[in-house]
């Protein structure tokens, strides 16, 4: 399923990105498209878990987004959290490209750089760093860097050299531990290093007049040169990635946001592929007919494959065949343990209106939670479903639940104090409401 999120709320956000250190504890408006895909997300996970272990962090506590923007960027923001623009993918022509740049940016995570930042921002408190700070929301915000140039024009060279230094620092440690992670998992630093060399060719990295002292990162040069040296030193033998996945993934980005480019580009489908981008293509312009035609044919080819199935259930799902979009959710369901499916399955079902189906909303989006313990959507649509049933005590709980996700504290407050005493009524206890009245409560005292 692929999804299109909206993202639009204040942010306090420290980001690290791979081109260059992003820095504010201002609060600013930003808005983007967060893209949730089952098929590229497990792709993403597959890889990045066995980077994550040897960074001594949890796969389970990071949480990798991909953000519909055309600039070839990825970075860190909110502690755990990787966003990855579709552009980088776009630009991205090996796999050993793309982990190159998730093991970059997890250095930034185990590191520890978001904190030891914030800490620096904390202590500088002169109108230089913030005018610094600014320009980097007005940069985001905009997407015009001359808008961010011309405020950070105003400080003086002094401070902004520290934080600057400081920002070099972390990038070449950022490179030099994201190679060590690479070569844990026999995994060539090519990709990590033609990548760099790509932002430098495609003058990505700004190349003008400024001094050395004004980049928010190591010139691309200085990072390549290291990189270049760390590659040409090992010699372990890598492990060659799946090319063909890679591909494919990187396809269907392309056809869902290009659709009518994939139609005028694909006249007669020559592989797996094109055929994919076909139907991807033609569902996004409207020829539904013709898109289940093809994934029919693409099905029989390759039954076992549930992001067919899932893609398919897509399909009939929002051209309004619910019945027969349930059906296919249920093959992609069998075939993998995904918490998107799972939700999705769950959602057609919740739209057919049929009553039948409610206790298997409630297990499949329980399942879901245990897989994406935070999915707003599963404990939206649980609260729901609780209610329909006129399951008083777990509508108010998972509605809790979701209101906790959205940091309505007083509401969540109220559920749970509302869950606990109808439970209290059938001298049945709650520790999760009182967890959650216990840890609103924490947050209202250290405010």
């Amino acid at each position: 399923m692929f999804l299109f999120n909206k993202i639009k709320k204040v942010l306090v956000v420290t980001v690290f990105s791979l081109f260059c250190l992003t820095t504010t504890s201002i609060s600013t408006s930003y808005a983007k498209t967060v893209i949730r895909d089952a098929e590229i997300e497990a792709y993403i996970k597959s890889y990045s878990r066995d980077i994550f272990k040897v960074a001594i962090l949890n796969p389970s506590d990071i949480t990798i987004f991909l953000i519909e923007d055309e600039s070839p960027n990825a970075f860190v923001a909110g502690g755990m959290n990787i966003f990855i623009h579709t552009g980088l993918i776009e630009m991205c022509e090996t796999p050993e490209e793309l982990i190159g740049v998730i093991a970059h940016e997890t250095a930034h995570i185990a590191g520890g750089h978001l904190a030891r930042i914030h800490s620096q921002i904390e202590n500088s408190k002169n109108n230089v760093l913030y005018s610094l700070l600014l320009a980097t929301v007005v940069g985001l915000g905009s997407k015009n860097s001359q808008a961010g140039t011309a405020i950070l024009a105003g400080g003086t060279e002094t401070s902004k050299r520290g934080l600057l230094h400081y920002s070099r620092t972390q990038e070449s440690v950022a490179d030099s531990n994201a190679i060590r992670y690479l070569e844990k998992n026999n995994i060539s630093s090519e990709g990590l290093l033609s990548f760099m060399e790509k932002l430098e060719k495609n003058s990505l990295l700004p190349e003008s007049s400024q001094a050395e002292h004004l980049r928010t990162h190591p010139l691309s040069k200085n990072r390549i040169e290291i990189i270049k040296n760390r590659t040409a030193s090992s010699n372990k033998k890598s492990k060659k990635l799946d090319r063909v996945k890679f591909d494919i993934i990187k396809n269907k980005i392309y056809s869902f946001l290009n659709p009518r480019k994939v139609l005028s580009k694909i006249k007669r489908p020559n592989n797996f592929i094109d055929s994919y981008s076909l139907v991807i293509a033609n569902y996004k312009t409207g020829n539904t007919e013709k898109a289940i035609e093809i994934i029919d044919i693409l099905i029989t080819e390759q039954k076992n494959n549930p992001y067919l199935h899932e893609l398919k259930g897509e399909i009939l799902r929002n051209s309004g065949q619910i019945n027969k979009s349930i059906l296919a959710y249920k093959e992609a369901n069998k075939k993998v343990n995904s918490a998107l499916i799972k939700i999705e399955l769950a959602k057609a079902m919740s739209e057919s209106n049929n009553p039948l189906y409610d206790n298997q909303i409630i297990d499949l989006l329980n399942e879901s939670l245990r897989i994406e313990k935070n999915s707003l959507t599963s404990w939206k649509l649980l609260a729901k479903t609780y209610k329909k049933q006129g399951n008083e005590a777990l509508f108010r709980l998972s509605q809790a639940e979701a209101d906790l996700l959205t940091r309505d504290f007083i509401k969540a407050k109220f559920n749970s104090k509302k869950a606990e005493n109808i439970l209290k009524e059938k001298q049945k206890t709650c520790q999760r409401c009182k967890d959650i009245v216990s840890f609103i409560e924490k947050q209202s005292k250290t405010k």
